[in-house]
């Protein structure tokens, strides 16, 4: 796709997005995370109806989260969200029981949606389909190539980096602009 295109196509399928980020409103730019912060990420990455899969991952990534106190919580979090080294940020989140790389880039695009993105495999699978067909799975230097990738299509067609995101989820690899049963 060309930039023109590139564009009418984010601008498309980020219309289209039909989740809602309000509850993340609060979270944007904290120096670290609470549990509770940590919570309301899950929450917003799992909305209703969850069931099945879904459920069972966040259900497990709460169970596993108690095994972390209040304060290291809170340190961790700080701490990735002041790296200024894209994968020592996410590393750091992997650190925490329970949280792997979709959970963790959805934290750092919470705490920083200029910055971040959300590893999904529906947004992969879009990042595949425009202009990486051969990005792996969940790897360090996958995760790099995808964020990257992301940072790339903002900056080809002007839109931020969250909609560029909203975009890539919600198209889930097609690279035809989206219907009006898509939405």
């Amino acid at each position: 796709m060309d930039d023109e295109e590139l564009r009418r196509w984010v601008d498309a399928w980020s219309q289209a997005y039909r989740d809602d980020d309000t509850p993340l409103d609060n979270l944007i730019y904290l120096g670290h995370f609470t549990r509770e912060h940590i919570h309301t990420v899950n929450h917003w990455k799992h909305l209703p109806p969850v069931y099945g899969w879904r459920q069972y991952r966040r259900d497990k990534a709460f169970d596993l989260l108690r095994a972390h106190t209040d304060d290291n919580i809170r340190a961790v979090t700080a701490t990735a969200f002041k790296s200024p080294d894209d994968w020592a940020a996410l590393n750091g989140l992997l650190g925490l029981s329970g949280i792997g790389y979709a959970f963790a880039s959805s934290i750092l695009m919470a705490q920083d949606p200029l910055r971040f993105t959300v590893w999904d495999q529906r947004a992969v699978e879009s990042i595949r389909a425009i202009s990486q067909p051969k990005l792996g799975a969940e790897t360090k230097q996958a995760w790099i190539e995808y964020l990257n990738a992301c940072r790339s299509l903002a900056r080809r067609t002007g839109f931020s980096l969250r909609d560029v995101d909203r975009a890539l989820y919600t198209a889930n690899g097609q690279l035809s602009l989206p219907t009006r049963n898509s939405q």
